[in-house]
């Protein structure tokens, strides 16, 4: 319905609006936007409220129908579980059922495999006993046979001194231990009988390599020879009984009645005992003038008118420069020695030449010397 604006309104082109002219139309202008703005404010709000009431009511009605949605969900798998559960047990039954069943079977099946086996093993239990005793006896019957190899060895070797001394069954005085010989060579033959054989060959080998040493050995022949002649002269004489003229006229007379055999037993002993000072001396082959100066130092002669006490002397040096000399090369050769036979045999030979040393101090005239007059290099000592 029009109504009737008492205030003069003008257009203004530039924004389409047609406003109040004046202060009474800029008045009325404002009370017209704020109306305005207000309407528009009251109808946002209206609506956000309408909006907000019906997505409320909205979501309630969606909660709604989810707690239904939900308990019919629940109700089901409840029901569907319970069926499950029900069916399980059938299941599961059965299965215990059959589970019993099988080991019920499987128990038997064991039972009757074990009982097939061990019958099977007992057979094989048996058998291998009774190769066992076969072998056994066939042994026996070997190792008896064996024995009596071993014992036939060992009696056919039985006073070999120098296998008994290589086995540690040769006792201190050279006499054979013959059941610790046979024990050692019948274990050695039970052991490898080849072997033991061998062994045997070889240590009589080496037996034959030892006397081929000693029937070469320059020092075992001087023994021989001193203990030779040294038999010969008299336990009274001394080497002065040989020299001068009294003593030369008594060995021709001594010489015409097929005795005198003393005085060249003497002269054997000094002219071995000259060589063997002579080869521990020379250097090299030796020469004429080397051979002049030892025979000038060490030589003796029982050709002179008197007693001569200087040959006597020389007679001792030369005892000290070979005597200790041939001991020492034994002792070396004994120490030297694994086989007891061999250590024995040069303790002998050593016993001996001491026996010779003593016979010869006694021969030469030999008097206790003071111990610091001693020459250093002579062991005088047996």
């Amino acid at each position: 319905m029009a109504f009737y604006n008492p205030n003069r309104v003008d257009f203004n082109p530039s924004n389409g609006i047609i406003g109040a002219v004046g202060k009474v139309g800029d008045a009325l202008w404002d009370i017209y936007k704020t109306n305005v703005e207000k309407n528009q404010n009251q109808a946002k709000i209206d609506e956000t409220k309408r909006h907000n009431e019906a997505s409320e009511t909205h979501n309630a009605n969606s909660l709604a129908q989810s707690d239904r949605h939900f308990n019919e969900n629940l109700d089901f798998q409840k029901s569907k579980f319970n069926a499950d559960e029900e069916w399980r047990k059938k299941v599961f039954g059965f299965d215990i059922d059959k589970f019993n069943a099988e080991q019920d079977f499987r128990a038997k099946q064991h039972a009757d495999n074990m009982f097939y086996k061990n019958l099977a093993l007992q057979d094989r239990t048996d058998a291998r006993a009774e190769k066992q005793r076969e072998k056994e006896i066939e042994l026996t019957h070997k190792m008896q046979a064996q024995d009596a190899e071993a014992y036939a060895l060992a009696e056919q070797y039985a006073d070999d001194a120098y296998l008994a001394g290589h086995f540690k069954a040769l006792n201190d005085d050279g006499s054979i231990d013959k059941d610790k010989l046979t024990n050692a060579i019948v274990t050695n033959y039970k052991i490898n009988p080849r072997s033991a054989v061998s062994g045997i060959d070889k240590i009589l080998s080496e037996k034959r390599g030892l006397d081929a040493n000693l029937a070469q050995s320059q020092v075992l022949k001087n023994i021989a020879t001193l203990n030779e002649q040294l038999s010969k002269i008299p336990e009274d004489k001394e080497i002065d009984n040989y020299d001068g003229w009294i003593d030369r006229a008594g060995d021709k007379i001594n010489a015409l009645f097929g005795e005198g055999e003393d005085k060249k037993a003497v002269e054997s002993i000094l002219h071995l005992l000259n060589n063997s000072g002579y080869q521990m001396e020379k250097t090299g082959r030796g020469t004429e003038q080397e051979r002049k100066e030892f025979n000038k130092e060490y030589g003796v002669t029982l050709n002179s008118a008197f007693t001569d006490n200087d040959q006597f002397a020389k007679a001792q040096k030369l005892q000290d420069l070979s005597i200790p000399a041939m001991r020492q090369e034994l002792v070396t050769k004994r120490d030297g020695a694994s086989n007891t036979y061999t250590k024995q045999f040069y303790d002998k030979e050593i016993q001996k030449l001491g026996k010779i040393n003593q016979r010869l101090n006694k021969l030469f005239g030999a008097k206790p010397k003071d111990e610091d007059a001693k020459p250093k290099n002579v062991v005088k000592e047996f």
